[in-house]
């Protein structure tokens, strides 16, 4: 009976333990990870438009770096920020929703400028949508 209780009580103090470690970890900082894969902003929403299944395969869940012109930034209360990067020509964008540890070096990029982002591919809704950027070229 000794033996039966100390087992359960080592068990629940491992699941336990798992349990906290898994509740209080921090994402990935993107800025360490390395992307899977370099596109154009103008190349990325043209594939996502034309092929989504295939793009969805190829980078949904996966992180990116893009490159691309500033067609647009919405800065929502200072606590969030998305830049859109693509084609003047194009309708459909690539939508950046800043990490909020880059949010500071974000409000420096303008429309027109010519900028690196990486970030986590989230899919398509009218833009291609990345999350958790981080800005690595102005």
């Amino acid at each position: 009976m000794r033996y039966l209780l100390a087992v359960v009580l080592i068990a629940v103090l491992i699941i336990s333990i798992y349990f906290y470690t898994e509740f209080t970890r921090k994402p990935a900082d993107l800025n360490k990870s390395d992307a899977v894969e370099f596109v154009t902003a103008s190349g990325l929403s043209a594939l996502y438009s034309n092929y989504e299944d295939s793009a969805n395969k190829k980078y949904s869940g996966k992180i990116i770096e893009v490159s691309g012109s500033v067609k647009d930034i919405e800065n929502q209360q200072d606590t969030l920020l998305s830049i859109f990067l693509g084609d003047t020509l194009q309708a459909a964008r690539v939508s950046c929703l800043m990490d909020k540890n880059s949010i500071a070096a974000a409000k420096r990029v303008v429309r027109g400028d010519l900028i690196k982002v990486k970030g986590i591919c989230t899919g398509y809704l009218m833009d291609v949508e990345l999350n958790r950027c981080v800005l690595l070229k102005k």
